[in-house]
């Protein structure tokens, strides 16, 4: 019986504990079109935290800078978003050891490289300044499209989750909103499975959630890494880990 009372107790516990982890969701105005908002939570050796940007396409432009371009220069978030003149960076999909990416990558309309036949990846993509995120199988090479990275799984469908697989990591990816925007998101010291991350940007707000439509997995664990200066705002996750390309966000030229 003591048992049975102790299980209960813990139960009750872990829901209650689970129940509270992330706060309400409220974004941060850090300039015309771009929004900033983070998730925290506690864990029983540190502190894991979400962080999450709201990118209005009116007033920002997407692009990706390769490391293959910037020899000589540790291929970071921060090293080529600073490079690129960008004011956000995250780090973008796989890429082989020799640090060449894999699978689609479209930037300023220019092809760097071409796209990969796999059934669990999917495409982000902007085109006539709208963003969409397709299936590898629906993707078709179009003239029009500006900026294109392949990665995957996709991790929210028409507002629905998908069947993903297991394990925990750091994560990163990018979000679609019914209204257009786009969510760049990097975990920081958190730890979440695809599912985990998955329902974070599902949910809707104000309660914990990121509200996207749809959603795509970046290349995280020891790649997550995302910079951004906005202002007085500044905000890096670094890695000692190199990686191949980075989404960068600019500023468009009025």
């Amino acid at each position: 019986m003591k048992n049975i009372f102790h299980k209960f107790f813990l139960s009750i516990l872990f829901c209650c504990f689970c129940g509270s982890v992330f706060a309400k969701t409220e974004w941060r105005q850090l300039a015309p079109g771009l929004w900033y908002t983070q998730l925290v939570t506690p864990t029983l050796t540190s502190t894991g935290t979400l962080h999450a940007f709201r990118v209005d396409l009116n007033y920002y432009h997407f692009s990706l800078a390769l490391a293959k371009e910037y020899e000589g220069q540790f291929a970071s978030a921060q090293n080529l978003t600073m490079a690129s003149k960008g004011i956000l960076g995250i780090n973008g999909g796989f890429f082989s050891p020799d640090m060449t990416s894999l699978g689609l990558r479209i930037s300023d309309g220019e092809l760097l490289s071409r796209f990969k036949h796999s059934p669990w990846w999917g495409v982000f993509l902007i085109q006539n300044n709208r963003a969409k995120i397709v299936s590898a199988s629906q993707y078709q090479p179009e003239n029009d499209v500006d900026f294109a990275v392949q990665s995957g799984p996709r991790l929210v469908v028409d507002g629905a989750i998908p069947k993903l697989r297991p394990g925990v990591a750091n994560r990163s990816a990018l979000g679609i909103r019914r209204n257009g925007q786009v969510v760049i998101v990097a975990t920081q010291n958190l730890y979440l499975s695809t599912v985990e991350l998955a329902e974070l940007l599902q949910k809707s707000e104000p309660e914990n959630g990121l509200a996207c439509w749809q959603a795509i997995n970046l290349d995280g664990g020891s790649s997550t890494q995302l910079y951004a200066r906005v202002n007085d705002f500044v905000l890096s996750i670094p890695s000692f880990m190199p990686v191949a390309d980075v989404v960068v966000v600019v500023p468009r030229v009025s």
